[in-house]
């Protein structure tokens, strides 16, 4: 369980840097647009949860009589627990900051047909001097990283890897001081 919590804070932080070159394209500056900055700051938070129970499950290991060491059992299941449920919240709030785009992009085949690729690029653009086709790489990215067959795995795999969330509970409770 300790484990995942890294991998999914490093997830957390490609989903933090695409929704804000996604927030950038959008023309939507997070200093003059408060639900662009609450909803990023939601994204940091979730992310450096993790990444604070994994260094506090590591800091307050347990050594045993022959020298291995284990992760804090508290700390490593909250940070399981957090990334179990909390993923979808990422997911949810990369889609709320992409403002739509993901849903609404044509296929791959489309972009690349010339002849539809140039009115698709003057109605996809967004920011005047980020050209759409980097709006689009962005929009793809998050795609991927949150919609697409890998991202529904990511969303699984942070629920049930390591082990159901009741277990999780248990361990907290059993461990907990």
């Amino acid at each position: 369980r300790h484990s995942c919590i890294a991998a999914r804070a490093g997830f957390g932080d490609l989903l933090i840097g695409a929704s804000a070159l996604m927030s950038e394209a959008n023309g939507l500056d997070p200093e003059r647009h408060a639900h662009i900055r609450e909803a990023m700051v939601e994204l940091i938070t979730i992310t450096e949860s993790f990444y604070a129970c994994g260094v506090a499950a590591s800091v307050y290991c347990r050594r045993d009589p022959a020298g291995s060491v284990m992760p804090d059992p508290v700390f490593a299941n909250i940070g399981k627990l957090l990334l179990a449920t909390k993923i979808y919240d990422m997911h949810r709030i990369a889609h709320d900051v992409s403002g739509g785009l993901i849903v609404a992009l044509p296929g791959p085949e489309e972009d690349h047909n010339p002849e539809t690729k140039a009115s698709l690029l003057a109605v996809l653009g967004g920011r005047a001097d980020i050209p759409a086709e980097q709006r689009l790489e962005v929009a793809r990215l998050i795609e991927d990283l949150t919609a697409s067959y890998q991202g529904g795995w990511y969303s699984v795999i942070s629920l049930h890897g390591g082990g159901s969330q009741e277990a999780m509970k248990r361990e907290i409770w059993r461990n907990y001081p």
